[in-house]
């Protein structure tokens, strides 16, 4: 930013102010949004977390019960990238593997008594306990029994094709990422089915 405000030979008062006074805050936005209302808008779910990592200096212009301030904002993204985006992601991977239906959604997948019980053994059986191992089951264990609920959100349409975009990258970051944190944590988690998904997609050099 501030080689850009120099590029762009902004006043030297604002390029002071950029690299001094202001404040460069950290967040994290957790809530489903699956389709925009026009003219402005979007369709979303009643869950939202608004997580906002404290440093020194920082004041809210405002408070909200969904505004978390926290010291630990990795303990968040963990939950939500590992949890609720690893689950899209797996959707994901089962309907592309199963044909790639354009109008299928999570809700769908979600009605579909088979697929709801291998996401729930998912969860229950190698992300949770990964989680476990990193210090986290017990919340991990609240988050997994909110996003199953959170998927079943009859108003939602969470088109699974959309969430398939850059499939290998997502996959890289909450598969493969997830799988490296468990393992770094030193707890010894099978997490077979992970595993072999981010295998799958792992970047061959």
């Amino acid at each position: 930013m501030l080689d850009l405000a120099e590029q762009l030979r902004l006043p030297p008062a604002f390029v002071d102010w950029l690299g001094v006074a202001c404040l460069w805050v950290d967040t994290l936005v957790d809530r489903i949004v699956s389709e925009p209302i026009n003219p402005a808008g979007a369709v979303a779910e009643p869950y939202a977390l608004w997580a906002i990592r404290d440093q020194p200096g920082l004041v809210l212009p405002f408070t909200h019960q969904v505004i978390v301030v926290t010291d630990d904002l990795p303990r968040f993204e963990r939950l939500k990238l590992h949890i609720l985006n690893l689950g899209h992601s797996w959707l994901a991977e089962r309907w592309h593997r199963a044909g790639a239906l354009p109008d299928a959604t999570v809700r769908h997948a979600m009605a579909d008594a088979d697929m709801l019980a291998d996401l729930r053994r998912l969860y229950n059986d190698e992300v949770v306990p990964g989680f476990a191992a990193g210090g986290l089951g017990d919340e991990a264990a609240t988050y997994v029994g909110n996003t199953i609920d959170r998927f079943a959100n009859p108003f939602i349409e969470h088109r699974l094709a959309d969430i398939h975009a850059s499939h290998a990258a997502k996959i890289a970051k909450r598969v493969g990422g997830f799988v490296d944190w468990v393992d770094a944590s030193g707890g010894e988690v099978p997490m077979p089915e992970l595993r072999a998904l981010a295998q799958r997609y792992e970047v061959k050099e």
